[in-house]
Parts: C-alpha cells; structure tokens; sequence
C-alpha cells in the first residue's frame, strides 16, 4: 500500500492544506484532504481496465471552502435536517444554526465539513481526528471526533467513525460524496442502476423532514429492491408527489435488517459499488441541486442529477420525531459506525 501527503492549498487563516492519496498494488485509488475530511477521488477500472475518477470533486481547495453540496465531506455532528433548529434533551433547550430555512442541515454553518482534521498515516489508510467544543454550532458536549479511511487489495474504502463525547449528546455521521460510476462524468449520474434492500421509506414534507410516517415502497418510485435506473423515477417527479417536493429523491430508506445492502452499477462501464454498513437508514440524494454548485473538476459545469449520494446514518431528527428510534451518546456509550465501499466489474 503506497500513501502519498502533498500540500493541497491554504486556508485564509493561513493553515495549510494536505491531500492524502491511497493507493493499493492494483492501481485502486483513494484521495483524501484533510479538511472536512473530505475525500476528492476514487479511482477504479471499468471494464476495459480504464481507471478513472467515480466521484464528484473540485480540483482545488477553494472551492471546497464553500463546497454548498458536500461534495465528498463529513457531515455532522447530525446527518440531515432537524427542524426548527432547535431541540431538547434532558431539561434543555439547545439552539442551532439555522442554515437550510429555519432549519440545521447537515451540523450547520460551520459543521464538521468545514474543519480541519488533524492526520496520521496508517498501514493502509489515515485517521482524521478533531475535537469539537462543547456548543460548537449549538451542539452540547465536548466531542472527540475520529474517522479512518483504510484502502484493501480488494478495491475496498472502509470507512469507519468514532465520536466520545464527555456528556450526552446526539450524533449522526455520514459521507456525502456523489458516485458517478461512468468515470469523469462521462454520463449522467441518473443513468446509473441503483438497489436498496428496503421495504419502508421516511416520509418527508415540503421542507425535506421526515414527517414520523412510513411509505411501504410497493408499486412506487421508491421501490429499488430489485434494482431499476435512477432516470426512471426522476422521470415521474411532475407526477409523484413525494419526488416532486424534493425536486427529485432526498428521502431516508428504512434498511431491511436481515441484508442492509445498497448497490449502484453502471451499464456503460461494468463498475459496480456495493456499500455494506451497521447504519439502519441510507438517504438516496440524487443530485437534485448540483447546478447551483462551483465549476467541477476538468472544468466541467455542475448540472442537477451529475452525481448520487447514498448517505448511510441512523434516523434523521429522531430527536424531535418522538417515534423512530432515538441514540443518545455520552461517555458511557461512545459512538461508533462502520462502513465499507467494495468496487468491482459486473
């Protein structure tokens, strides 16, 4: 395994920015920076064994400092909305930053995806860590936060986070990169064929929260058990209720428990991603606001729909729902998730 660090660019503040690329013996390809923990390309073979980038990225960090769509960031301390901005627990109120409406997306205006983690290489991979402040962005708790990236001669990225927090708290991770599995972008990320082994979607209002109601995916759009286009659905969106208030598919997919699986694949090229997690939901994001975004890297301009995300992470704004299950960490109970990315040719 060949780990490469080279300086990436500079921040304002004049911190220096390092990009981490990981690279096993079979030309499988992970790059890294270390702000927002951000991960800026993979790199896997098509079936013509022609390695190319399957991720959304900029090329350079700038770019990344505003980064409006997390493109390939760490996203928290909390996945997702939680409405109003605000929340109890225990006997306190906490107030957020409101940066999606009146409501916190993704841990706010300055969320884990805006800061600078510190490094260290490993055998196979890197650990990025940073210590977020107790009320940092509204949140309570003084937090350790850990995640580690590790590369296998499989084709596999492993990621894994930890969190310790000195007092309870509420924590939801996730990574937000946007698969294009055609490589460069060759073709729309709509054209890919995406598998959820779910029964049961989140439903979500006009602001994209989940309502605390179940949808059974039966005869919907929202049925990916047996695999089908992207493009199918996103076809239907003047017509389906539920895709047209997200302009397209922002929706939690309650994970079967006997096979949490999730598989995208692309008929132009044969690769395959096939996502393995612990997580009970994945939220399948189609892109449906890419075109507001930074000129991608290869000086190609964002469309909508270019990349997907498949955001795997426990229920959003549990907290306030009251009836899908609700994780509290504290030191007694760190938080802890795993996750595993396996590339391949079908």
């Amino acid at each position: 395994m060949e780990i490469k660090k080279n300086q990436f660019g500079v921040m304002p503040c004049g911190d220096k920015v390092y990009k981490y690329t990981i690279e096993n013996s079979k030309g499988f390809k992970v790059g890294i920076i270390n702000y927002g923990a951000i991960i800026t390309e993979i790199f896997t073979p098509d079936r013509n064994g022609n390695f190319e980038n399957i991720v959304l990225a900029y090329d350079k960090l700038e770019p990344y400092l505003e980064n409006p769509a997390y493109l390939g960031a760490i996203v928290g301390r909390t996945a997702g909305r939680i409405s109003k901005g605000s929340f109890v627990l225990g006997e306190t109120k906490y107030e957020l930053d409101k940066n999606n409406g009146e409501n916190n997306l993704h841990g706010g205006l300055d969320g884990l995806s805006k800061k600078l983690w510190d490094a260290q290489k490993t055998e196979n991979g890197i650990i990025l860590s940073y210590k977020s402040k107790h009320l940092e962005s509204g949140f309570p708790g003084n937090v350790e936060f850990e995640v580690r990236y590790s590369v296998t001669e499989d084709n596999s990225l492993e990621i894994e986070y930890k969190a310790k927090p000195d007092r309870e708290t509420i924590i939801n991770l996730t990574n937000h990169s946007y698969f294009n599995l055609s490589g460069n972008i060759k073709s729309g990320g709509e054209k890919q064929i995406l598998k959820i082994n779910s029964d049961f979607i989140c439903e979500v209002d006009e602001e994209t929260l989940p309502t605390g109601q179940k949808i059974y995916v039966k005869d919907t759009n929202f049925d990916f058990r047996e695999g089908k286009a992207i493009e199918d659905g996103l076809s239907e969106r003047d017509n389906d209720y539920n895709i047209k208030i997200a302009k397209g598919y922002d929706h939690p997919f309650i994970l079967n428990s006997d096979n949490p699986k999730i598989s995208l694949f692309s008929q132009e090229t044969g690769r395959t991603l096939e996502v393995e997690t612990d997580q009970k939901i994945v939220v399948f994001y189609s892109g449906n606001y890419l075109k507001d975004t930074p000129e991608l890297a290869g000086n190609k301009k964002a469309e909508n729909n270019m990349g997907i995300c498949l955001e795997t992470q426990d229920y959003p704004d549990a907290i306030n729902i009251g009836v899908f299950p609700l994780e509290l960490y504290s030191p007694e109970r760190p938080y802890s998730s795993k996750n595993r990315w396996k590339f391949f040719i079908k």
